[in-house]
């Protein structure tokens, strides 16, 4: 074994070897960031690693074959045969190429990483919005309408918006915002507050650009709670609008459509079984909390016996149900007619919603399951959850 690996040595198979990968990744990376600056595919990029892969065994069969000599390339008997030795300086040259494409490579992996990824132009996040009202316990309220505004923008033609367990991961953190733009990879931010006291309300949304900080777009509104789907529908509109103008969004987008309505008490209750719900599996935990489960189910309950026809409501009831019956806190057989008429509900009264197609997708055999996850991502294309569950 060792005399084949001075034999390997002794041919300059293991210098070639190791020019031949460190041209290849820096082959790659350049390929990576020209294709698509002139409209070349990612097709193309595998193509083009798939042809550099097929080319190892040759450059390694190569090199151990052929010999470089005086006379021109020979084959390594007949260089042998003739007298050639290999010399040492073809081997030192070698040394210089691989040092100097060691070096490139690093500049180059420098310069990446100072440049982080490139936002697409119409791309945005939605942060949390922060909870400045006085009780704490309003925090469902803060996350509700910061979701409710995501999942609107999500909605818009030519708009890429992060998905929220993305974006919401930045909860209670203050990074700058470029720090952000880079993690998501998005142009802009949307960040804001919400103070509630009693049925008082104001909402502040700011519209920030992740490249300098500056602030694109602004606004406070001052309205009462049962204002608060015109609120949502504004915001999403001047975010619209906005971006059409900054971040080149295709100008026949236009905003979504609002929600389906419902009563300002049943809207309460939903988002505080949403805050429920997204705390059953929450960063961090290692199991899902069958408390969170069970408190979103009341709410969920609760939000359709006030408001029989909101549809994300009855969507959710039969989300935190699967959870009990996971956990066989509910009796299966009970658990699933439950869903089942659940889902029945939420289709009835919002078929053209996507958290409904989804949960239904959830709960359906496959070929049906297949059907909702389509509609869902037809109605929301950015609707990540679902282009998971179809996958």
């Amino acid at each position: 074994m060792g005399q084949f690996f001075e034999e390997l040595k002794r041919r300059n198979v293991l210098r070639v070897v190791i020019a031949y990968l460190a041209v290849s990744w820096l082959l790659i990376q350049i390929v990576e960031t020209l294709f698509p600056i002139f409209g070349l595919s990612e097709e193309l990029v595998r193509l083009f690693v798939i042809l550099l892969v097929i080319g190892f065994p040759l450059v390694l069969i190569f090199s151990w074959l052929y010999e470089l000599t005086p006379e021109g390339v020979m084959t390594a008997a007949a260089a042998d045969a003739a007298g050639y030795a290999r010399p040492a300086a073809f081997g030192r040259h070698i040394d210089f190429v691989i040092i100097a494409l060691l070096v490139v490579s690093v500049g180059w992996l420098v310069y990446e990483r100072e440049r982080g990824p490139q936002a697409a132009e119409n791309s945005i996040a939605v942060l949390p919005f922060v909870n400045m009202s006085h009780d704490p316990q309003q925090e469902y309220f803060s996350d509700g309408v910061a979701e409710e505004i995501l999942n609107m923008l999500a909605q818009v033609g030519g708009l890429k918006v992060t998905a929220r367990t993305s974006s919401f991961q930045f909860k209670g953190q203050t990074l700058d915002v470029s720090l952000i733009g880079k993690r998501l990879n998005v142009a802009a931010v949307l960040e804001g507050s919400v103070r509630k006291s009693g049925d008082v309300l104001r909402i502040s949304a700011q519209l920030v650009s992740t490249a300098d900080g500056f602030n694109l777009w602004s606004k406070t509104y001052d309205r009462r709670l049962d204002d608060i789907f015109a609120i949502q529908d504004e915001i999403a509109a001047s975010i619209v609008e906005e971006m059409k103008v900054r971040l080149n969004l295709a100008p026949e987008s236009v905003a979504p459509a609002a929600r389906l309505a419902t009563t300002t008490e049943a809207y309460d209750l939903y988002l505080q079984g949403l805050y429920q719900l997204n705390a059953v599996f929450a960063s961090g935990q290692e199991q899902p909390s069958m408390d969170a489960a069970a408190a979103a189910l009341d709410f969920f309950q609760r939000a359709t016996d006030a408001a029989p026809n909101f549809a994300p409501a009855w969507a959710g009831k039969a989300r935190a149900l699967s959870w009990l019956v996971m956990s066989q806190q509910v009796p299966e057989e009970e658990g699933h007619d439950r869903i089942d008429a659940a889902i029945e509900k939420a289709l009835m009264h919002g078929p053209n919603l996507a958290e409904v197609q989804y949960a239904a997708g959830m709960f359906s055999r496959r070929e049906d399951a297949l059907q909702h996850f389509d509609r869902a991502i037809e109605i929301n294309p950015n609707y990540g959850e679902a282009h998971a569950r179809r996958a």
